[in-house]
């Protein structure tokens, strides 16, 4: 059976759209036979698409919609409207590589925690005691240092602010992950199901990031929501903290028991501090944050560069 499948002349129309929505592509094709078809028959052509599979010419758009008409007077012929989309920002959607701007989502609570401090003043900031991205050693070689103000061996409680930052960026399942349509490997996606992220939780960065300074910020872990169709939202968390995250500890004796020593008077009498306190880090590996969103070319740059607004 001959069969033709072809598109209209000029049936093209796009409709652009803002970064995360959906651009739209329209084309009509002329589905002519030699033997009579029924619509349905029609439809289930292999040379018709079917909603879900992806254009060979723009491998980007995703067929949404076909809309399947007989020709007038004629019993041989159709014509088949296909209606394509995409979210990818692309120069060319023919590219995957040509994406400039991105769609992110950032969003920031502030927040603080309470720490325990044995000491306080501008000497436990000292050079000597602390990396400049905040990791220190433990079991600790040496005391901070700065003013005493703890009360036997029970620290003063300090506010410290923190901040909560949730980044959220869009993945494409039918397209990040496995291959293309024409099936060749697309390696430089990440798998999130593969735990690519997990290695990243509990570290700080290495590098500025999000507006914070070398060390200040933590990885907590990722949230995934199914969208209705082949998309994901990733929501990456963080936790920003301007001390740190660093910890204050006395160091115990023998018997786990913290030292203390006869120390400042208070209000007449006299409390006992503990005789050595340290840094303590719980987050002492380093990352560069900016790997679990450059995979995707433009990503990373959409997040750190301002654009013209929409």
């Amino acid at each position: 059976m001959a069969k033709r499948f072809v598109e209209i002349p000029s049936s093209g129309k796009v409709s652009v759209a803002m970064p995360g929505e959906e651009r739209t592509w329209t084309q009509t094709f002329l589905f002519q036979s030699t033997d009579e078809m029924t619509v349905h028959e029609v439809f289930a052509d292999a040379l018709v698409p079917n909603p879900g599979d992806r254009s060979l010419e723009k491998p980007a758009f995703v067929c949404r919609n076909v809309d399947v008409q007989p020709v007038p007077q004629s019993k041989y012929a159709w014509h088949v409207n296909v209606k394509w989309s995409t979210r990818h920002v692309l120069d060319d959607p023919d590219e995957e590589t040509s994406a400039t701007r991105q769609w992110f989502r950032i969003t920031r609570q502030s927040s603080v925690r309470t720490a325990g401090i044995y000491r306080d003043g501008a000497a436990i900031w000292s050079a000597t005691n602390l990396a400049a991205d905040g990791t220190v050693t433990w079991p600790p070689t040496a005391d901070i240092g700065g003013t005493k103000v703890d009360a036997n061996g029970q620290p003063k409680q300090k506010r410290i602010a923190q901040q909560t930052i949730d980044v959220s960026i869009l993945w494409d399942r039918s397209r990040d992950v496995g291959g293309d349509m024409s099936g060749n490997a697309v390696d430089i996606y990440p798998d999130p199901d593969q735990g690519f992220w997990d290695e990243y939780i509990g570290t700080r960065n290495e590098e500025a990031f999000l507006g914070w300074g070398i060390g200040m910020v933590t990885y907590v872990g990722t949230t995934m929501n199914q969208a209705p169709d082949e998309w994901v939202v990733i929501t990456h968390k963080f936790i920003a903290d301007e001390w740190q995250h660093l910890e204050q500890r006395a160091v115990p004796n023998a018997a786990g028991q913290v030292i203390l020593l006869p120390g400042a008077t208070w209000i007449g009498n006299q409390v006992r501090q503990a005789q050595t306190v340290a840094w303590y880090q719980p987050y002492n590996s380093l990352k560069d944050f900016a790997d679990l969103f450059d995979w995707r070319p433009g990503l990373m740059e959409s997040i750190d560069t301002a654009f013209p607004s929409w």
